[in-house]
């Protein structure tokens, strides 16, 4: 990023069912995109805290220290209350992620997105409002304001198609009723942090 292209300052916390595949992963594929530019931190609503990072989606994502240490380094943390509180802006990796993190603190509803929803709200805000936001707080609410004017993907199911199409959720592989592989979902998940890092430099 450049003094020219700042980052809405503030924590972002990102959440998914156990902790272990799509919100430690995003989370890494973000603090890549943008270098020391946010507060990132990850948790789950059902969690075992015995577990790793996913070997699968570790074997998928391009290599790195980051990588490594987070391999070694990463157990899933229980969320909380007080973690959704502390956070400016919460990305889910889906729908059903984002309900139980409204149930675990009703009054932040307002600050909680899928990611893919929040790539494209961020999109919206930098179209049609371009003043710059300095914080992720101030950038939830704009993000708010507009939930529900913008049009976004809706998930299809298409037996033979090569793209999984899975609407404004991050699909979880380790789900037996959905039958994702991760390799399928990785690609999803690049695209999401691709997409936030670039709305987030520009409606900051």
């Amino acid at each position: 990023m450049t003094e020219a292209d700042p980052v809405p300052r503030g924590r972002l916390l990102v959440v998914c069912r156990a902790n272990v595949c799509r919100s430690p992963t995003l989370a890494l594929l973000l603090g890549r995109l943008l270098p020391g530019e946010l507060d990132i931190v990850t948790a789950g609503w059902r969690v075992d805290p015995r577990l790793p990072w996913c070997p699968e989606m570790r074997r998928l994502v391009p290599d790195g220290p980051d990588a490594a240490a987070l391999a070694v380094g990463h157990r899933p943390t229980l969320l909380d209350a007080a973690a959704i509180e502390a956070a400016d802006l919460v990305l889910t990796a889906d729908q059903r992620a984002r309900a139980e993190t409204a149930k675990v603190a009703p009054a932040f509803a307002t600050r909680l997105f899928t990611a893919v929803e929040a790539s494209h709200l961020l999109a919206a805000v930098a179209r049609d409002a371009p003043t710059a936001t300095a914080h992720l707080a101030d950038l939830a609410d704009r993000m708010d304001a507009v939930r529900g004017t913008v049009e976004l993907p809706v998930a299809r199911t298409t037996r033979w198609s090569r793209h999984l199409r899975a609407g404004i959720d991050l699909p979880d592989p380790h789900s037996v009723s959905r039958g994702v592989r991760h390799d399928r979902v990785k690609p999803l998940v690049e695209q999401a942090a691709a997409s936030l890092a670039a709305g987030l430099t520009v409606a900051g």
